[in-house]
Protein backbone atom coordinates (compact mmCIF):
# COMPACT_ATOMS: atom_id res chain seq x y z
CA UNK A 1 0.00 0.00 0.00
CA UNK A 2 1.42 3.46 -1.29
CA UNK A 3 0.16 6.25 1.05
CA UNK A 4 1.01 10.16 0.03
CA UNK A 5 0.74 12.19 3.35
CA UNK A 6 1.55 15.92 4.89
CA UNK A 7 1.55 17.43 8.14
CA UNK A 8 0.52 21.00 9.70
CA UNK A 9 0.69 22.42 13.35
CA UNK A 10 0.22 26.13 14.54
CA UNK A 11 -0.58 27.80 17.44
CA UNK A 12 -3.55 29.66 16.71
CA UNK A 13 -3.97 33.10 17.17
CA UNK A 14 -4.95 33.39 20.98
CA UNK A 15 -2.39 31.06 22.77
CA UNK A 16 1.72 31.60 23.36
CA UNK A 17 2.69 27.82 23.20
CA UNK A 18 1.56 24.95 20.76
CA UNK A 19 0.77 22.03 23.23
CA UNK A 20 -0.16 19.58 20.10
CA UNK A 21 2.77 17.32 19.33
CA UNK A 22 2.77 14.60 16.16
CA UNK A 23 5.19 12.06 14.50
CA UNK A 24 5.29 9.86 11.91
CA UNK A 25 7.28 6.47 11.81
CA UNK A 26 10.11 5.36 9.64
CA UNK A 27 8.31 3.58 7.32
CA UNK A 28 5.85 5.73 6.60
CA UNK A 29 2.62 3.95 7.80
CA UNK A 30 2.27 4.68 11.63
CA UNK A 31 0.90 8.66 12.50
CA UNK A 32 -0.05 9.78 15.91
CA UNK A 33 -1.22 13.09 16.84
CA UNK A 34 -1.31 14.40 21.34
CA UNK A 35 -2.60 16.95 22.44
CA UNK A 36 -1.53 18.50 26.00
CA UNK A 37 -3.01 19.95 28.43
CA UNK A 38 -1.43 21.54 31.30
CA UNK A 39 -0.91 24.87 30.56
CA UNK A 40 2.28 25.90 29.05
CA UNK A 41 5.39 23.63 29.21
CA UNK A 42 3.68 21.02 31.08
CA UNK A 43 0.96 20.53 28.15
CA UNK A 44 3.63 21.07 25.85
CA UNK A 45 6.04 18.34 27.10
CA UNK A 46 3.19 15.60 27.89
CA UNK A 47 2.51 15.62 24.07
CA UNK A 48 6.24 15.50 22.72
CA UNK A 49 7.22 13.13 25.13
CA UNK A 50 4.17 10.92 24.83
CA UNK A 51 5.06 10.78 21.29
CA UNK A 52 8.78 10.08 21.43
CA UNK A 53 7.70 7.31 23.79
CA UNK A 54 4.94 5.73 21.61
CA UNK A 55 7.27 6.01 18.68
CA UNK A 56 10.46 4.50 20.47
CA UNK A 57 8.25 1.61 21.79
CA UNK A 58 6.67 0.95 18.22
CA UNK A 59 10.49 0.40 17.30
CA UNK A 60 11.85 -1.66 19.91
CA UNK A 61 8.68 -3.90 21.57
CA UNK A 62 9.67 -7.47 21.46
CA UNK A 63 6.76 -9.86 21.56
CA UNK A 64 7.80 -11.18 25.25
CA UNK A 65 7.42 -7.41 25.70
CA UNK A 66 4.32 -6.95 24.71
CA UNK A 67 2.63 -10.08 26.25
CA UNK A 68 3.70 -8.58 29.91
CA UNK A 69 2.49 -5.25 29.36
CA UNK A 70 -1.23 -6.11 27.05
CA UNK A 71 -2.89 -8.92 28.59
CA UNK A 72 -5.24 -9.02 25.92
CA UNK A 73 -2.88 -9.77 22.84
CA UNK A 74 -4.71 -12.46 21.91
CA UNK A 75 -7.53 -10.85 20.44
CA UNK A 76 -5.40 -9.02 18.40
CA UNK A 77 -2.41 -10.18 16.30
CA UNK A 78 1.45 -9.10 18.15
CA UNK A 79 1.94 -6.39 15.43
CA UNK A 80 -1.79 -4.73 15.80
CA UNK A 81 -1.14 -5.11 19.99
CA UNK A 82 2.16 -3.16 19.57
CA UNK A 83 0.52 0.32 19.57
CA UNK A 84 -1.60 -0.25 22.33
CA UNK A 85 1.36 -1.85 24.73
CA UNK A 86 3.24 1.11 23.67
CA UNK A 87 0.25 3.54 24.60
CA UNK A 88 0.30 1.81 28.23
CA UNK A 89 3.92 2.62 28.07
CA UNK A 90 3.56 6.26 27.26
CA UNK A 91 0.85 6.48 30.28
CA UNK A 92 3.02 5.04 32.87
CA UNK A 93 5.67 7.00 31.63
CA UNK A 94 3.97 10.38 32.33
CA UNK A 95 2.66 8.96 36.15
CA UNK A 96 6.33 8.41 36.49
CA UNK A 97 7.53 11.87 36.19
CA UNK A 98 4.35 12.59 37.97
CA UNK A 99 5.04 11.49 40.91
CA UNK A 100 8.92 12.32 40.79
CA UNK A 101 8.04 16.18 39.98
CA UNK A 102 4.81 17.52 41.83
CA UNK A 103 4.57 20.63 39.94
CA UNK A 104 3.78 18.21 36.46
CA UNK A 105 0.96 17.34 38.15
CA UNK A 106 -1.86 18.98 36.19
CA UNK A 107 0.09 17.58 32.56
CA UNK A 108 -2.22 15.36 30.37
CA UNK A 109 -2.23 14.44 26.69
CA UNK A 110 -4.48 12.95 24.10
CA UNK A 111 -3.70 10.17 21.83
CA UNK A 112 -4.70 9.50 18.06
CA UNK A 113 -3.04 6.90 15.96
CA UNK A 114 -3.60 4.95 12.59
CA UNK A 115 -1.46 2.57 10.98
CA UNK A 116 -1.75 1.53 7.51
CA UNK A 117 -1.06 -2.49 7.49
CA UNK A 118 -0.14 -4.00 3.96
CA UNK A 119 -3.72 -6.18 3.85
CA UNK A 120 -5.35 -3.14 3.33
CA UNK A 121 -6.21 -2.16 6.46
CA UNK A 122 -6.54 0.54 8.61
CA UNK A 123 -6.25 -0.18 12.73
CA UNK A 124 -7.39 3.20 14.68
CA UNK A 125 -6.14 3.64 18.75
CA UNK A 126 -7.38 6.54 20.48
CA UNK A 127 -7.47 8.01 23.87
CA UNK A 128 -9.55 11.37 24.53
CA UNK A 129 -10.58 14.02 21.60
CA UNK A 130 -8.25 13.88 19.13
CA UNK A 131 -10.02 13.02 15.91
CA UNK A 132 -9.70 10.72 12.26
CA UNK A 133 -11.89 11.83 9.90
CA UNK A 134 -12.62 9.50 6.38
CA UNK A 135 -13.37 11.12 2.99
CA UNK A 136 -14.52 8.54 0.21
CA UNK A 137 -16.80 8.96 -2.71
CA UNK A 138 -17.73 12.21 -1.25
CA UNK A 139 -18.88 11.32 1.98
CA UNK A 140 -17.14 12.64 5.28
CA UNK A 141 -16.96 10.03 7.98
CA UNK A 142 -15.85 10.68 11.53
CA UNK A 143 -13.87 6.87 12.97
CA UNK A 144 -13.81 7.93 16.35
CA UNK A 145 -15.19 8.81 19.39
CA UNK A 146 -14.69 11.75 21.52
CA UNK A 147 -14.17 11.00 25.00
CA UNK A 148 -15.18 14.18 26.41
CA UNK A 149 -18.06 15.62 28.43
CA UNK A 150 -19.93 17.01 25.61
CA UNK A 151 -19.96 14.10 23.42
CA UNK A 152 -21.84 12.08 26.56
CA UNK A 153 -24.54 14.72 27.15
CA UNK A 154 -25.01 14.49 23.23
CA UNK A 155 -25.48 10.69 23.36
CA UNK A 156 -27.42 11.38 26.50
CA UNK A 157 -29.99 13.53 24.54
CA UNK A 158 -28.92 16.07 26.71
CA UNK A 159 -27.16 18.76 24.69
CA UNK A 160 -28.27 19.43 21.18
CA UNK A 161 -25.09 19.66 18.50
CA UNK A 162 -26.22 22.91 17.43
CA UNK A 163 -25.86 24.12 20.87
CA UNK A 164 -22.40 22.70 21.23
CA UNK A 165 -20.41 26.06 20.61
CA UNK A 166 -22.02 27.70 23.31
CA UNK A 167 -21.32 25.76 26.37
CA UNK A 168 -18.68 26.18 28.44
CA UNK A 169 -17.70 22.24 28.69
CA UNK A 170 -16.47 21.84 24.71
CA UNK A 171 -12.73 21.23 26.34
CA UNK A 172 -13.49 18.53 29.40
CA UNK A 173 -11.88 15.51 28.44
CA UNK A 174 -12.47 12.31 30.19
CA UNK A 175 -10.26 10.26 29.18
CA UNK A 176 -6.40 10.97 28.54
CA UNK A 177 -3.05 10.29 29.12
CA UNK A 178 -1.31 11.31 32.42
CA UNK A 179 -3.96 11.51 35.04
CA UNK A 180 -4.42 7.96 36.23
CA UNK A 181 -3.07 4.98 36.47
CA UNK A 182 -5.36 3.25 34.31
CA UNK A 183 -5.84 4.20 31.22
CA UNK A 184 -8.69 2.97 28.33
CA UNK A 185 -7.90 2.71 24.64
CA UNK A 186 -9.90 2.29 22.01
CA UNK A 187 -9.25 0.29 19.43
CA UNK A 188 -10.97 0.04 15.62
CA UNK A 189 -10.51 -1.36 11.96
CA UNK A 190 -11.38 -0.20 8.46
CA UNK A 191 -11.03 -1.63 5.04
CA UNK A 192 -8.62 1.28 2.82
CA UNK A 193 -10.23 1.58 -0.47
CA UNK A 194 -8.60 3.71 -3.58
CA UNK A 195 -8.60 7.47 -3.04
CA UNK A 196 -9.39 7.48 0.11
CA UNK A 197 -8.38 10.74 2.18
CA UNK A 198 -7.98 10.34 6.36
CA UNK A 199 -7.71 13.58 8.30
CA UNK A 200 -5.97 12.95 11.49
CA UNK A 201 -6.48 16.49 13.55
CA UNK A 202 -6.30 18.21 17.21
CA UNK A 203 -9.70 19.36 18.59
CA UNK A 204 -8.22 22.92 17.52
CA UNK A 205 -9.29 22.29 13.89
CA UNK A 206 -12.82 20.60 14.39
CA UNK A 207 -13.77 22.87 17.25
CA UNK A 208 -13.71 25.54 15.19
CA UNK A 209 -15.00 24.49 11.41
CA UNK A 210 -17.40 21.67 11.06
CA UNK A 211 -17.59 17.83 9.42
CA UNK A 212 -18.65 19.80 6.07
CA UNK A 213 -16.00 22.50 5.54
CA UNK A 214 -13.34 19.75 6.09
CA UNK A 215 -15.09 18.03 3.63
CA UNK A 216 -15.19 20.86 1.08
CA UNK A 217 -11.66 22.17 2.01
CA UNK A 218 -10.52 18.01 1.11
CA UNK A 219 -11.95 18.08 -2.09
CA UNK A 220 -11.39 21.26 -3.44
CA UNK A 221 -7.78 21.52 -3.01
CA UNK A 222 -4.92 18.94 -4.17
CA UNK A 223 -3.20 16.93 -0.99
CA UNK A 224 0.05 18.96 -1.07
CA UNK A 225 -1.68 22.20 0.15
CA UNK A 226 -4.99 20.24 2.11
CA UNK A 227 -3.41 20.36 5.51
CA UNK A 228 -2.52 24.10 5.43
CA UNK A 229 -5.85 25.37 4.12
CA UNK A 230 -7.84 23.15 6.52
CA UNK A 231 -5.74 25.14 9.71
CA UNK A 232 -5.85 28.59 7.95
CA UNK A 233 -9.57 28.09 8.08
CA UNK A 234 -9.54 26.80 11.83
CA UNK A 235 -7.80 30.38 12.39
CA UNK A 236 -10.03 32.22 10.57
CA UNK A 237 -12.76 31.12 12.23
CA UNK A 238 -11.76 32.12 15.68
CA UNK A 239 -8.24 29.65 16.10
CA UNK A 240 -8.87 29.55 19.98
CA UNK A 241 -6.51 26.46 20.27
CA UNK A 242 -3.60 25.04 18.25
CA UNK A 243 -4.30 23.02 15.35
CA UNK A 244 -2.29 20.13 14.40
CA UNK A 245 -3.54 18.27 10.58
CA UNK A 246 -2.16 15.11 9.27
CA UNK A 247 -3.56 14.46 5.55
CA UNK A 248 -3.65 11.03 4.44
CA UNK A 249 -4.19 9.39 1.22
CA UNK A 250 -4.18 5.73 -0.23
CA UNK A 251 -2.74 5.92 -3.75
CA UNK A 252 -1.49 3.33 -6.55
CA UNK A 253 -3.46 0.59 -4.66
CA UNK A 254 -5.15 -0.96 -7.77
CA UNK A 255 -4.88 -4.48 -6.02
CA UNK A 256 -7.08 -3.28 -3.36
CA UNK A 257 -10.22 -4.33 -4.92
CA UNK A 258 -8.97 -7.90 -5.16
CA UNK A 259 -7.73 -8.00 -1.92
CA UNK A 260 -10.89 -5.98 0.35
CA UNK A 261 -11.41 -7.89 3.11
CA UNK A 262 -15.01 -8.54 4.02
CA UNK A 263 -16.31 -8.85 7.72
CA UNK A 264 -14.16 -6.62 9.32
CA UNK A 265 -16.08 -5.43 12.49
CA UNK A 266 -16.85 -1.83 12.73
CA UNK A 267 -17.52 -1.34 16.06
CA UNK A 268 -14.89 0.24 19.09
CA UNK A 269 -12.86 -2.12 21.24
CA UNK A 270 -11.57 -1.43 24.43
CA UNK A 271 -9.16 -2.19 26.20
CA UNK A 272 -8.43 -1.55 29.37
CA UNK A 273 -4.65 -1.33 31.72
CA UNK A 274 -5.93 -3.63 35.01
CA UNK A 275 -2.83 -6.15 35.65
CA UNK A 276 -0.97 -5.30 39.07
CA UNK A 277 1.62 -7.68 37.56
CA UNK A 278 1.59 -5.19 34.42
CA UNK A 279 2.70 -2.13 36.42
CA UNK A 280 5.90 -3.81 37.64
CA UNK A 281 6.62 -4.46 33.89
CA UNK A 282 6.14 -1.29 32.42
CA UNK A 283 8.64 0.15 35.28
CA UNK A 284 10.92 -2.37 34.47
CA UNK A 285 10.95 -1.14 30.56
CA UNK A 286 10.95 2.58 30.94
CA UNK A 287 13.42 2.01 33.36
CA UNK A 288 16.05 0.77 30.79
CA UNK A 289 14.05 3.28 27.59
CA UNK A 290 14.72 6.24 30.06
CA UNK A 291 18.14 6.78 28.78
CA UNK A 292 17.09 6.80 24.87
CA UNK A 293 14.09 9.63 25.48
CA UNK A 294 15.37 12.65 24.21
CA UNK A 295 12.68 15.22 25.65
CA UNK A 296 13.24 16.17 28.87
CA UNK A 297 11.36 17.75 31.67
CA UNK A 298 11.38 21.69 31.92
CA UNK A 299 13.61 23.15 33.40
CA UNK A 300 10.92 24.95 35.94
CA UNK A 301 9.60 21.90 36.73
CA UNK A 302 13.20 19.70 37.64
CA UNK A 303 14.62 22.65 39.60
CA UNK A 304 13.54 23.04 43.02
CA UNK A 305 12.80 26.55 44.78
CA UNK A 306 14.72 26.80 47.89
CA UNK A 307 13.25 30.28 48.96
CA UNK A 308 10.10 28.53 49.95
CA UNK A 309 12.04 26.10 52.01
CA UNK A 310 14.21 29.17 53.46
CA UNK A 311 11.33 31.07 54.37
CA UNK A 312 9.59 27.68 55.99
CA UNK A 313 12.75 27.12 57.80
CA UNK A 314 13.33 30.73 58.93
CA UNK A 315 9.54 30.54 60.26
CA UNK A 316 9.66 27.34 62.05
CA UNK A 317 12.81 28.16 63.53
CA UNK A 318 11.81 31.88 64.91
CA UNK A 319 7.98 29.39 66.05
CA UNK A 320 10.13 26.76 67.86
CA UNK A 321 12.24 29.38 69.87
CA UNK A 322 9.00 31.50 70.93
CA UNK A 323 7.77 28.09 72.20
CA UNK A 324 11.13 27.28 73.96
CA UNK A 325 11.37 31.02 75.42
CA UNK A 326 7.93 29.76 76.73
CA UNK A 327 8.14 26.83 77.96
CA UNK A 328 11.78 27.74 79.95
CA UNK A 329 9.78 30.96 81.65
CA UNK A 330 6.98 29.21 82.63
CA UNK A 331 8.09 25.85 84.02
CA UNK A 332 11.14 27.02 85.35
CA UNK A 333 10.11 26.34 88.87
CA UNK A 334 8.49 22.40 87.78
CA UNK A 335 12.98 21.01 86.83
CA UNK A 336 12.11 17.71 88.99
CA UNK A 337 8.76 17.24 87.65
CA UNK A 338 9.79 17.49 83.81
CA UNK A 339 12.69 15.36 84.58
CA UNK A 340 10.48 12.38 85.71
CA UNK A 341 7.88 12.75 82.48
CA UNK A 342 10.80 13.07 80.64
CA UNK A 343 12.49 10.10 81.86
CA UNK A 344 8.59 8.35 81.39
CA UNK A 345 8.77 9.26 77.85
CA UNK A 346 11.98 7.71 77.21
CA UNK A 347 10.52 4.48 78.92
CA UNK A 348 7.53 4.70 76.89
CA UNK A 349 9.40 5.11 73.58
CA UNK A 350 9.88 1.32 73.24
CA UNK A 351 9.71 0.83 69.66
CA UNK A 352 9.97 -2.26 67.27
CA UNK A 353 9.63 -2.62 63.40
CA UNK A 354 8.35 -5.14 61.43
CA UNK A 355 9.37 -5.55 57.77
CA UNK A 356 6.33 -7.00 55.52
CA UNK A 357 7.27 -8.70 52.49
CA UNK A 358 3.92 -9.26 50.38
CA UNK A 359 4.66 -11.19 46.99
CA UNK A 360 2.68 -12.79 44.68
CA UNK A 361 3.28 -15.39 41.61
CA UNK A 362 4.38 -14.38 38.49
CA UNK A 363 2.17 -13.90 35.87
CA UNK A 364 3.91 -17.36 33.89
CA UNK A 365 3.06 -19.57 37.10
CA UNK A 366 -0.52 -18.10 37.06
CA UNK A 367 -0.74 -19.64 33.37
CA UNK A 368 0.40 -23.19 34.28
CA UNK A 369 -1.80 -23.44 37.50
CA UNK A 370 -4.80 -22.98 35.22
CA UNK A 371 -3.93 -25.56 33.14
CA UNK A 372 -2.77 -28.06 35.34
CA UNK A 373 -5.04 -30.77 37.63
CA UNK A 374 -5.22 -30.87 41.47
CA UNK A 375 -2.30 -32.59 41.97
CA UNK A 376 0.22 -30.56 39.65
CA UNK A 377 -1.41 -27.33 41.39
CA UNK A 378 -0.74 -28.48 44.64
CA UNK A 379 2.71 -29.57 43.29
CA UNK A 380 3.56 -26.46 42.36
CA UNK A 381 2.38 -24.42 44.88
CA UNK A 382 4.09 -26.49 47.83
CA UNK A 383 7.27 -25.59 46.03
CA UNK A 384 7.37 -22.16 45.53
CA UNK A 385 5.76 -21.23 48.80
CA UNK A 386 8.30 -23.32 50.26
CA UNK A 387 11.40 -22.54 48.55
CA UNK A 388 9.98 -18.46 47.41
CA UNK A 389 11.98 -18.69 44.50
CA UNK A 390 12.29 -16.05 41.14
CA UNK A 391 8.55 -17.22 40.57
CA UNK A 392 7.51 -14.53 43.33
CA UNK A 393 7.07 -11.24 42.51
CA UNK A 394 5.74 -7.73 44.42
CA UNK A 395 2.33 -7.64 45.18
CA UNK A 396 1.05 -3.72 45.32
CA UNK A 397 -2.19 -2.09 46.39
CA UNK A 398 -2.42 -4.74 49.41
CA UNK A 399 -4.70 -3.16 52.32
CA UNK A 400 -2.43 -3.80 55.26
CA UNK A 401 -4.24 -3.69 58.93
CA UNK A 402 -2.03 -4.01 62.16
CA UNK A 403 -4.02 -3.89 65.58
CA UNK A 404 -2.66 -4.45 69.21
CA UNK A 405 -4.50 -6.72 71.58
CA UNK A 406 -5.59 -3.61 73.54
CA UNK A 407 -6.70 -2.11 70.43
CA UNK A 408 -4.72 1.31 71.63
CA UNK A 409 -2.13 1.33 68.45
CA UNK A 410 -2.70 0.75 65.03
CA UNK A 411 -1.11 0.62 61.55
CA UNK A 412 -3.20 0.78 57.87
CA UNK A 413 -1.21 1.62 54.77
CA UNK A 414 -1.07 -0.58 51.75
CA UNK A 415 1.97 -2.43 50.24
CA UNK A 416 4.40 -1.31 47.35
CA UNK A 417 6.57 -2.92 45.18
CA UNK A 418 9.22 -3.08 47.81
CA UNK A 419 9.19 -4.44 51.59
CA UNK A 420 6.80 -2.54 53.42
CA UNK A 421 8.31 -0.97 56.69
CA UNK A 422 6.36 -0.08 59.82
CA UNK A 423 7.38 0.72 63.23
CA UNK A 424 5.10 0.53 66.72
CA UNK A 425 5.62 0.45 70.09
CA UNK A 426 6.41 -3.15 71.29
CA UNK A 427 3.10 -5.23 71.44
CA UNK A 428 1.80 -8.20 70.83
CA UNK A 429 -0.42 -7.61 67.17
CA UNK A 430 -2.77 -9.01 64.97
CA UNK A 431 -1.98 -8.33 61.11
CA UNK A 432 -5.05 -8.94 58.66
CA UNK A 433 -4.63 -8.09 54.60
CA UNK A 434 -7.19 -7.01 52.38
CA UNK A 435 -7.17 -7.12 48.37
CA UNK A 436 -10.12 -7.95 46.15
CA UNK A 437 -8.00 -10.59 44.03
CA UNK A 438 -5.49 -11.90 46.18
CA UNK A 439 -5.64 -13.91 49.25
CA UNK A 440 -2.51 -14.58 51.38
CA UNK A 441 -2.22 -18.79 51.78
CA UNK A 442 0.54 -19.01 54.69
CA UNK A 443 -2.21 -17.08 57.04
CA UNK A 444 -6.19 -17.45 57.86
CA UNK A 445 -7.96 -14.33 58.69
CA UNK A 446 -5.22 -12.90 60.36
CA UNK A 447 -1.70 -13.21 61.43
CA UNK A 448 -0.54 -12.65 65.41
CA UNK A 449 2.92 -11.55 66.28
CA UNK A 450 4.87 -9.71 68.83
CA UNK A 451 6.80 -6.67 68.41
CA UNK A 452 10.05 -6.33 70.45
CA UNK A 453 12.79 -3.76 70.67
CA UNK A 454 14.06 -5.07 67.16
CA UNK A 455 13.87 -5.70 63.74
CA UNK A 456 11.49 -8.22 62.79
CA UNK A 457 10.87 -9.61 59.35
CA UNK A 458 8.24 -11.30 57.87
CA UNK A 459 7.51 -12.97 54.33
CA UNK A 460 4.15 -13.12 53.13
CA UNK A 461 2.75 -14.80 49.96
CA UNK A 462 -0.76 -13.87 48.16
CA UNK A 463 -2.17 -16.10 45.42
CA UNK A 464 -5.11 -15.50 43.08
CA UNK A 465 -8.36 -15.71 44.86
CA UNK A 466 -9.35 -19.42 43.03
CA UNK A 467 -6.21 -21.00 43.64
CA UNK A 468 -5.69 -19.41 47.33
CA UNK A 469 -9.05 -21.23 48.42
CA UNK A 470 -7.80 -24.90 47.76
CA UNK A 471 -4.38 -24.27 49.20
CA UNK A 472 -4.20 -25.35 53.09
CA UNK A 473 -0.40 -24.35 54.07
Amino acid sequence: MKLEFYTKTHTGTVRNVNQDAYGVNKDGKFFLICDGMGGGSAGDFASKRAVEVILKCIDVLEEENIKNIFPNYQDLSIQNSKPIASIYLANRDLRRLIAKYPKLSVMGTTVVAAEFSNNSLLHIYHVGDSRIYRIRNNQITLLTKDHSKINELIEEGKISQAKVKETEMQSVVTRVLGTQNIVKVDYKICNVENNDVYIMCSDGLNSEIDDETIKQIVLKNNMVSVAKKLIEAANSAGGKDNSTVIAIKAIDNSHLKQKKIQHIPSKIVTFEDLLESQSLNEHKLLEKLEKTFSCKIPKKYRETNYCNYIIIFLLASAFLFILAFLYISFDNYKHESASKKIESLWEASDIGEIILDIKTVSPSIVKKLKIADENTKQSILQEILFEQNDNLIPLPNVKVLITSKNRHNKFIGFSTFVPLKVKLPCDSYSIDLYHPKYQASNMSTSLDIDIFRETKYKAIIMLPTEFANKESV
